[in-house]
This record gives C-alpha cells, sequence and structure tokens, in this order.
C-alpha cells in the first residue's frame, strides 16, 4: 500500500511541476520559446565548422573559381559565415572575401577572377551580431 501511494504522489508532483514550468506535454512551452527567441545574443559563436572543402576546375593559378563548402556548425550563436583569403593558417586578410549570412547556407560559389595571389587558404569563420569566433575551418588553395 505504501508503494502505490508513493508513486501516486511523485506522479501527482511531477504532473504539477509540468504545469508549473508551463510545459503541455512539450519539453519546450510556446512561452518559454518565445522568450528563447527573444534573448539577445551576449557573446560572439565559438563554433567551427566541419568538411570544409574546395572544388575549384583552376588549382594552383593565380584567380580562384569553384565552390566553397561545409557542414554548418551547431552552435545555436552563429548567425553568418565570413571568408577571408590568408598566407597561414592563423592570419586571415585584413577584410573578408564574402560574408554568407543564413546558417542553412553551406556553401559559396567564387566567381573566376578572385585574385589569391600570395595567398595559400581559404579560412571560413563563425560570426553574429557580437563578433567574430577565434577559430576559423581552413582548407589550402
Amino acid at each position: 500500500m505504501r508503494v502505490i501511494v508513493r508513486k501516486r504522489i511523485y506522479r501527482m508532483l511531477f504532473i504539477s511541476l509540468l504545469g508549473l514550468a508551463g510545459c503541455d506535454g512539450a519539453l519546450i512551452s510556446p512561452q518559454a520559446n518565445s522568450l528563447i527567441n527573444e534573448t539577445p545574443v551576449t557573446s560572439r559563436p565559438i563554433g567551427v565548422v566541419l568538411g570544409l572543402s574546395l572544388e575549384t576546375d583552376k588549382p594552383q593559378t593565380k584567380t580562384l573559381s569553384g565552390t566553397l563548402q561545409w557542414q554548418a556548425s551547431d552552435d545555436l550563436l552563429v548567425s553568418e559565415y565570413a571568408i577571408y583569403l590568408a598566407s597561414d593558417l592563423n592570419t586571415p586578410a585584413q577584410n573578408p572575401l564574402a560574408i554568407v549570412s543564413g546558417v542553412e547556407k553551406e556553401n559559396y560559389k567564387f566567381s573566376g577572377n578572385t585574385q589569391v595571389d600570395g595567398y595559400k587558404y581559404i579560412l571560413l569563420y563563425t560570426r553574429n551580431v557580437q563578433g567574430q569566433a577565434v577559430q576559423a575551418a581552413a582548407v589550402a588553395i
């Protein structure tokens, strides 16, 4: 008898807690979800993209053409990607070559006249309104 009463109490307590949290059987209530979506971004992203690759039809020339592809970061703070040319893995050019908006976008097509004189790598950084990630994904040109 004690076991049955204890189970009922735990069940009632659990149901009460769900009700207090605003859960209607979902993991996150609509009220909590709207708060999450309205919460301002207070830090820059830390995520790095995976599987960065460059498909080009003109390897090792002074101009770059082709498509840069990647797997999107799972960092929820990412809102865009910055593409830089770089002479080494740690030093991007002063200005990004392109900014790709939208986290679902996972590629960028280079025009055939993108100059790459002296650059050996493409660096791809995640970004948001607070800034750019410290680490980048890299691929050799």
